[in-house]
């Protein structure tokens, strides 16, 4: 879905930003032009073992799971990286 987003909307999703010296452009941008949200969640944190004796499978993070299928920020270390 893509939407323009509020204020209030764009702190919620960068409340720890919110002091720092880029905000204000974040903000213009995703107040002004439209942005895909994507809502990243597990709707477990672990998987029962399949046998006895083993222990739970723990679910990574899916934010650590979708910065891992985007690769890395940086164009350079990115060519690095194994596909």
């Amino acid at each position: 879905m893509k939407k323009i987003l509020t204020k209030e909307e764009v702190l919620n999703l960068f409340y720890k930003y919110r002091n720092a010296s880029f905000f204000l452009d974040i903000q213009e941008h995703l107040m002004t032009a439209e942005s895909v949200v994507l809502l990243l969640v597990n709707k477990v944190d672990t998987l029962p073992a399949e046998n006895d004796g083993e222990e739970d499978i723990t679910l990574e993070s899916p934010v650590v799971r979708w910065k891992q299928l985007i690769g890395h920020r940086s164009p350079e270390e990115a060519k690095l990286q194994d596909p």
